[in-house]
């Protein structure tokens, strides 16, 4: 680990302490172990004795040619001062606070190779903007892997992190908006196109509401978007998405909030819902947030609808995620009304007696109540079955 420290460094009137983590490891073997394992996750770093840790997990999606990255600090900061006493919504500048929140630069460069030399890329990836301390994801796509055989040659991929940290930041509370936003933090290059809606060149109708958009910013994040602009689709030639299979245009307005801005709470707080345009549009980027979102307020109360919610939209690692969590928490899970829709989906219940081959009794006694109940129901003079 490579850290500098310069005190008393300050950017117009805010003055913070800056610490530069580097790490570097090699992961021999990568495709064996994503294939034997599923996931590849590292070490905490830099070492105990650091104020603040990291550990990173890498996924990757043959069929898409998608490594999917997520690095997770092991504690995430949190606002304590009496404006933000329930927290601090982590993309948006504090107006009014006088905590000093440590903010976070991620930066990240994957080498790949394999033995034979055939395949090989680099990719780098960055948060783009200052953060709080918490979990980030990226999409990376277009990127091949090793083919794994048995007799297949080793590859290896070397990953490099460098998170810049800025803490002890000191400003008063009128200043601090103005200084940050002078740093650039967190703030979208795309702020004034979706606060002014000027240059739109399409617009995205829902029931009765009408939101301009961009047709580059749209083609930019959604695959669906872009075929569609370049086709001789009526969306096309009228300049106008009329979206019909949504009632909510609120959830629209979300899902265009996030492609200009990216993520925030009211879009955390609709992950649920927002997970259906995410797919329907293919946005790579949203499913995954929505996903991370969905498995952090993971719950015995929204189990059931959220491991249905990732079957229905082939979310393999949130699925995986909320059948363990079920599993582990059958007993409570099985008292709740909504366990029973789980009848319906054979696929999630095949996983669940996979995982726990002792689920197996309990879920054969809920089909048969649920089957005697049915067939007494059609009994002429009410009689039961014996």
């Amino acid at each position: 680990m490579d850290t500098f420290r310069l005190d008393s460094d300050s950017v117009g009137s805010v003055k913070c302490e800056k610490k530069l983590y580097s790490h570097v490891c090699t992961i021999d073997d990568f495709s064996l172990v994503l294939h034997t394992v599923g996931e590849v996750t590292s070490a905490s770093f830099p070492d105990e004795d650091s104020s603040f840790q990291w550990y990173f997990q890498l996924l990757y999606d043959a069929s898409k040619e998608m490594l999917s990255v997520y690095v997770v600090p092991l504690e995430e900061s949190k606002s304590v001062c009496s404006v933000h006493k329930h927290g601090e919504d982590s993309h948006s500048p504090t107006k009014k606070c006088d905590s000093a929140l440590p903010r976070v630069f991620y930066r990240m460069t994957f080498s790949y190779r394999s033995q034979d030399g055939k395949i090989a890329w680099t990719r780098s990836v960055d948060s783009q903007a200052w953060m709080c301390i918490s979990s980030f994801s990226w999409n990376i796509t277009k990127v091949q892997l090793l083919p794994f055989t048995v007799d297949s040659n080793s590859d290896a991929i070397t990953v490099k992190c460098e998170f810049c940290l800025l803490t002890n930041i000191i400003s008063d509370c009128k200043e601090r908006r103005s200084d940050w936003d002078d740093l650039k933090v967190d703030k979208s290059p795309f702020m004034y196109l979706w606060t002014s809606g000027q240059f739109s060149d399409v617009v995205l109708k829902v029931s009765n509401k009408q939101f301009p958009a961009h047709k580059a910013i749209l083609a930019t994040h959604s695959i669906v978007f872009r075929k569609m602009f370049e086709s001789d689709m009526e969306e096309a030639k009228k300049d106008m998405v009329d979206i019909t299979d949504v009632e909510d245009p609120t959830l629209v307005e979300l899902m265009l909030k996030f492609l200009y801005l990216g993520p925030s709470k009211d879009i955390m707080d609709r992950a649920l819902e927002l997970i259906y345009l995410a797919d329907k549009y293919d946005i790579e980027t949203l499913k995954t947030t929505c996903s991370n979102a969905l498995l952090k307020g993971l719950t015995v109360e929204n189990s059931v609808d959220t491991v249905i919610l990732a079957s229905r939209h082939s979310l393999e690692e949130l699925k995986s995620q909320a059948i363990d969590f079920i599993v582990e928490n059958l007993d409570i899970v099985m008292k709740i009304p909504k366990y029973k829709e789980l009848l319906t989906y054979p696929d999630i219940l095949n996983d669940i007696i996979h995982k726990n081959f002792n689920t197996y009794l309990d879920l054969r006694d809920i089909a048969c109540n649920a089957l005697a109940q049915k067939v007494n129901k059609k009994l002429p003079y009410k009689e039961s079955v014996r």
